[in-house]
């Protein structure tokens, strides 16, 4: 009897992982958010920077990461500096994962909103780490802009 063959499935390369990866739905978790701190807590966000929040967290819900990762000047979402942000995360409770991961500031409100939060993405997973309804992570350099110290 001759012998049987069965195929062997090839491994997918890690620029085929990449693009499957980079095709699923954005997700959002609040695991990490820093509720209470000073600069950044829930106490310091009215009703209409939580609406905004939420009605940009359901409209990114329906963006790939692709879309999202693909971003211009006029766009509503930028990286972050990822030592800057780390200087800031000094003693926070995040693992090493997440401070290697992507960091991002997605803007809020209005066009010439100062209205900000940020996050970190991992995968297809954004975890929003500060909500910034002064905008106080960085400085605003727009004219119109009340520009509030930067930490």
């Amino acid at each position: 009897m001759g012998r049987k063959f069965s195929r062997r499935k090839i491994p997918p390369s890690a620029a085929q992982e990449d693009a499957a990866e980079d095709s699923r739905l954005l997700e959002f978790s609040f695991k990490h958010l820093d509720a209470i701190d000073s600069n950044f807590g829930l106490d310091l966000c009215d009703k209409d920077y939580l609406c905004s929040l939420l009605r940009r967290v359901q409209s990114y819900s329906n963006y790939t990461v692709e879309m999202f990762r693909d971003f211009n000047h006029e766009s509503d979402r930028n990286t972050i500096d990822p030592e800057y942000l780390r200087k800031h995360l000094n003693g926070k409770m995040l693992d090493e994962q997440l401070i290697e991961s992507e960091a991002w500031e997605l803007k809020l409100g209005s066009p010439g909103s100062t209205w900000r939060a940020h996050g970190l993405l991992i995968h297809n997973m954004f975890y929003l780490i500060w909500l910034d309804p002064n905008h106080r992570l960085f400085r605003s350099k727009h004219p119109r802009h009340n520009n509030k110290a930067k930490l």
